[in-house]
C-alpha cells in the first residue's frame, strides 16, 4: 500500500506544490532552479512462481526499479542521470547462485529537442 498509493500521492502533491513554493518573480529559467528540476523513483518487489522456471522448486523473489534526476535549464534542453537495477533475492532453481542475472546500469545524458510543436 505504501509504494502503490502513498508514495505516488506524496510525489504528485510535491510536484503540484512546486509553483506555490517557488514564488520568485524571476522569469529566467536559470534563476529558478527549483522549478526546473525533477526527481523520479520507482522501486518494486517481485515474485515469480517456481513452476514457471525449469528446475524451479520454489518461488523466485527480486526487487528492481530506477531513480532519475533531471534538470531543465531551458525548455528544449534537459540534463539528467538515471540508475536502473534488478536484484535477485532468491532464485527459483536452488542450484543457481542467488545473485545470478542481476543487472545494474547508470546513464548520464543531455537531451536537446530540435523541434517542439506549439
Amino acid at each position: 500500500m505504501l509504494g502503490i498509493v502513498v508514495a505516488p500521492a506524496l510525489l504528485f502533491l510535491a510536484l503540484f506544490l512546486v509553483p506555490f513554493i517557488d514564488r520568485s518573480p524571476e522569469r529566467a529559467p536559470l534563476r529558478r532552479p527549483l522549478a526546473n528540476g525533477a526527481f523520479t523513483a520507482v522501486w518494486l518487489y517481485g515474485l515469480e512462481e517456481g513452476s514457471l522456471i525449469a528446475n524451479g522448486t520454489r518461488s523466485a523473489r527480486f526487487t528492481g526499479g530506477f531513480t532519475q534526476l533531471d534538470y531543465t535549464p531551458m525548455l528544449p534542453l534537459t540534463f539528467g542521470t538515471r540508475y536502473d537495477g534488478v536484484y535477485n533475492l532468491r532464485q527459483a532453481d536452488p542450484s543457481q547462485p542467488s545473485n545470478s542475472n542481476q543487472q545494474q546500469g547508470l546513464t548520464v545524458f543531455a537531451r536537446y529537442s530540435l523541434w517542439m510543436p506549439a
